[in-house]
């Protein structure tokens, strides 16, 4: 059974405020099961930056997908969960989605923050999806396609297993057997910190709760799911939480394989689909996907875009 904490939940409108949306909380209504972090005395919280941990992104790729404004830092008793009485988490996800250029993304990194984990070592696994729409778009049959699941570990605290940990972690799909190719085809790019459930019913170590991280300000909306506490697919935070802010930033290489143009969107692979759609388009071709070189095009499709093709090869890197 799952608290009902109150807790301000909008109905209203919504309310730009320096720039950014922010729910308009129109009454007080029984909220799903979703509870703030355990508080504790203020001398728990980092002193740095007002008592925001502040951290900087490491980068593995050649650009960065963020939509977090700065500072980058972890808010403490800022983030909400799925929780028990008992104050266990159960299965709950945070996720963030970008759309997708025609060359599609290579995904090398994903990092994201963690405000507490009060229980055991835990993992949580990080998915990329690609979507053929949008979460909260006008299709609500919206339908995902896994491309890659990676674990992160979150270990436990044991010298402080209720104060706030607020650190970065990060899931490094390039070194842990290759990065998650994100085709041009696909409408938008969802990527989700799976939380499982903790709960001994559901086969969970019932040892604690995991609260993710968040900071104030976004450009675009965090999306949050939980089948423990009744919310299946994902729905905006800031019906929950207006100041929770999931911190995510996504490293990608943007343009990883200029020669794969073969199906439209590109597939991760050059191969001779491509190679036939060089030789297709032989010749004075302005705007052309095959015309790939030199970078940018020039109007024709020649010897040039050939030897691209040809020198790329094999699976996109």
């Amino acid at each position: 059974m799952f608290t009902r904490s109150t807790i301000v939940l909008t109905t209203g409108s919504l309310l730009a405020v320096g720039g950014l949306p922010l729910a308009v909380c129109a009454e007080e209504q029984p909220q799903l099961g979703f509870e703030k972090a355990p508080i504790k005395a203020a001398t728990k919280v980092p002193e740095a930056d007002g008592g925001i941990a502040g951290l900087v992104f490491p980068i593995c790729g050649d650009a960065s997908l963020i939509q977090s404004l700065p500072p980058f830092g972890i808010v403490a008793f800022n983030s909400i969960a799925c929780v028990s009485p008992e104050g266990v988490t159960g299965e709950q996800a945070f996720a963030r989605e970008w759309d997708v250029p025609f060359a599609g993304y290579t995904v090398k990194c994903v990092d994201f923050g963690v405000e507490v984990n009060t229980g055991d070592d835990y993992i949580v696994t990080v998915n990329i999806w690609e979507g053929d729409g949008f979460i909260g778009g006008d299709d609500p049959d919206v339908a995902y396609t896994l491309l890659g699941s990676l674990d992160v570990l979150i270990p436990a605290d044991p010298a402080d297993p209720f104060g706030p940990d607020l650190d970065f972690y990060t899931a490094d799909f390039a070194a842990a057997g290759g990065p998650v190719f994100v085709p041009g085809a696909a409408a938008s790019m969802v990527v989700e910190i799976f939380c499982p459930s903790r709960l001994a019913a559901d086969g969970g170590d019932d040892s604690g709760g995991f609260w993710i991280g968040s900071n104030f300000g976004q450009t675009a909306p965090g999306w949050a799911r939980t089948s423990s506490c009744g919310v299946p697919t994902f729905t905006n935070l800031a019906l929950y939480q207006p100041s929770m802010c999931l911190l995510m930033c996504v490293d990608i290489d943007e343009h990883p394989c200029p020669s794969d143009v073969a199906p439209p969107g590109g597939n991760g692979l050059v191969n001779i689909e491509d190679l036939l759609e060089v030789i297709t388009h032989w010749g004075p071709c302005v705007g052309c996907p095959a015309d790939i070189q030199p970078p940018g095009g020039d109007g024709v499709v020649n010897v040039g875009d050939l030897l691209a093709v040809i020198g790329e090869w094999g699976p996109c890197q």
